[in-house]
């Protein structure tokens, strides 16, 4: 399946910006079972993380997503570490 490039922009963007700021992990939440989705992020070097390894905050997003998303089980978090 080819990806917008605007979604690989994006991506990018963010992980210059949170390199700049101090080489943090980027991390996000997405459906686990939309095959565009967790696939397209692990693509490009995500990958899911346990929601015992997430901060309280992402916690919370995932929650109020949950909340108001179709099929809420399937959120998850993706995490990807720095650029070397």
């Amino acid at each position: 399946m080819d990806c917008d490039v605007k979604d690989l922009g994006l991506i990018d963007k963010g992980r210059a910006r949170i390199e700049w700021a101090g080489a943090e992990p980027l991390w996000l939440t997405t459906y686990a079972h939309v095959p565009w989705n967790a696939p397209f992020y692990e693509r490009h070097g995500f990958v899911a993380v346990p929601e015992s390894a997430c901060a309280p905050a992402l916690l919370a997003a995932l929650e109020e997503q949950r909340r108001f998303l179709p099929a809420p089980q399937q959120r998850i978090a993706m995490r990807r570490p720095p650029s070397p």
